[in-house]
Parts: C-alpha cells; structure tokens; sequence
C-alpha cells in the first residue's frame, strides 16, 4: 500500500506544479490612467477571481490534461477541488511601486497552502491506506477514499497570511507579470519555499 500513498501524493504535488505553472504565465494587462492605478486595478481584478472562487477562471489556469487525470484519479471533481483550496482565500494590497520598466504590487495573500495540507493529509493517508487493505478495497476505492480524505483536510485548514510582492515588467506598451512571479505566488499557494 506504501506505493499507492506515494503515488497520491505525487499526484498532489503535480496538481500544485502545473497551478503555479500556469499562473507563472500569466499576463496582467493594465489600460488608461496612472501606471499605479492600473497595476493596482489589474491585480484587484484577477486576485478577486480567486476571492470569488470563478471557476472558469480557475480551470483556466488548471486546464492541464494532467491536472485533470490527477484529480479524476482520486475522484476528485474539479471544481471541489477548488472550491476546497480557494475557499476562505483573500488579499490585501499594500502599495504599488514603480521603477521606469519595472514595478512591484505589495501585496498579503490568505489562502490555504498546499505545504500545509500536504503533512496532515499524509499523517491520515498511511491509516486510511492500512484501514483499506484490511476492508480489501481495490486500488481505485483505495484512490476515491484518499480524494474525500484530502477535501476533508482542505476543509479543516486555515488560511495563512503571506506577504508577497508581484512583479511586473513593461513590455512595449504592455505590462506584465515579471519572472519572479512565479516564486512570489508559489509562497502564497504552496508554501514552503
């Protein structure tokens, strides 16, 4: 059974891998108005969908076909899965600063962190695991069980505050979302970096 725990796991880990891919790609735009209030409006807008749970605007930064067999794998809908991790999501911008090319959205983000789920689901899982083998549940029983274990767990855990700041680069006559932005939300989303 110890294979199966590993590869549950695996199968967390690579769901969160592909969102903060995803999310690394991301472009904010801003039009009209001061540099600093378009950056502002444009990370208002896009952290608001999160707050909002918008599932279409989830799915499209989870819209990997490997995230979607992860999840099907544990029996997971997707959109529980979100519901679990973004719910009780929040943000707080601070200021915006710009240097010529280049500014910086200050910014405290609550949400719960996958390194915080991560330990507490694997504490669970070994006993759900053993508990399953004992009952003779197949593979993919064994799988559904650990998916409504770790919507459980989502479901159990607090928000932790974050403070990041969200890069932005000016390209041409666009901004967006610097390199490091990935780094910056991973902390948020994931923790443990």
């Amino acid at each position: 059974m110890e294979s199966i725990k590993q590869s549950i796991v695996r199968k967390i880990l690579s769901v969160s891998l592909i969102v903060m891919t995803a999310l690394f790609a991301l472009t904010l735009s801003a039009c009209g108005g001061a540099v600093e209030n378009m950056l502002r409006d444009s990370a208002t807008e896009n952290l608001e969908r999160f707050k909002q749970n918008d599932e279409t605007f989830i799915v499209d930064f989870l819209g990997g076909s490997e995230s979607n067999l992860s999840l099907s794998q544990l029996n997971i809908p997707e959109n529980e899965f979100h519901k679990a991790w973004f719910t009780d999501f929040d943000y707080e911008i601070h200021d915006v600063t710009v240097d010529g090319d280049t500014a910086n959205v200050s910014v405290t983000i609550s949400a719960k962190r996958l390194s915080d789920v991560t330990p507490l689901f694997e504490d669970q899982l070994e006993t759900l695991m053993i508990r399953s083998a004992e009952e003779g549940l197949s593979q993919e029983e064994a799988y559904g069980k650990a998916g409504e274990l770790m919507l459980e767990v989502f479901a159990s855990l607090q928000p932790t505050e974050t403070k990041i700041n969200i890069p932005y680069v000016k390209v041409g006559n666009t901004w967006e979302l610097g390199p490091e932005f990935g780094y910056e939300f991973n902390k948020a989303l994931i923790g443990g970096v």
